[in-house]
């Protein structure tokens, strides 16, 4: 179903660090005819093509300054967008978008993309990191902290997360419930 009403967004970027709650809100909007292209997703496939296995967040977030430093600091948002152009998808979520390169060259190339910032606070964050127990994550408390500190960097190939939440359009809450996320969203895209 798709519920893009004649204002309504139809690209969207969604910005938040880890266990904000992006991939809930992409889920929404999935469900509501969004395809949707996780940024992680293509720093995966990079390890897979180069037969490299991404064990920790440590290595997930260095391969990523890697491709940045050697290819530009939009390359993740140049290869989603290559992405959603050879699809053909007219209703798109980009997933995780977390530098300013890649947030201006989605402006540049989708003048009307939304972007939606996720806030949650710190300690639900770390509680869902632990709760999820996702093999990639450390669960000590001060490695998760130094991850998610990471993630605020803005030492040139990193990550630049507070800096991209600046260039948002508007904010969500990640601790909504299922439903109030969902009318949320429905509110967004049928504007």
């Amino acid at each position: 179903m798709t519920t893009e009403g004649k204002n309504g967004a139809s690209h969207i970027g969604v910005v938040g660090g880890i266990a904000s709650g992006k991939s809930t809100i992409c889920g929404v909007l999935q469900r509501f005819g969004f395809a949707v292209i996780s940024l992680s997703d293509l720093i995966v496939d990079e390890a897979r093509s180069r037969g490299m296995e991404l064990a920790t967040r440590a290595q997930y977030f260095q391969l990523g300054d890697e491709m940045r430093y050697h290819r530009g600091r939009d390359i993740l948002a140049r290869l989603a967008a290559d992405e959603v152009c050879r699809r053909g998808w007219r209703h798109f979520v980009i997933e995780g978008v977390r530098t300013t390169g890649e947030a201006r060259f989605l402006r540049s190339t989708f003048p009307d993309i939304l972007l939606i910032g996720v806030e949650t606070p710190l300690e639900e964050r770390l509680r869902r990191v632990k709760a999820r127990s996702r093999e990639i994550d450390p669960l000590d408390h001060d490695l998760i902290l130094k991850n998610i500190e990471r993630e605020n960097s803005t030492n040139g190939d990193g990550c630049e997360l507070l800096a991209v939440m600046e260039m948002t359009d508007l904010r969500i809450s990640g601790e909504l419930s299922a439903a109030e996320t969902e009318t949320s969203l429905l509110s967004i895209i049928t504007r």
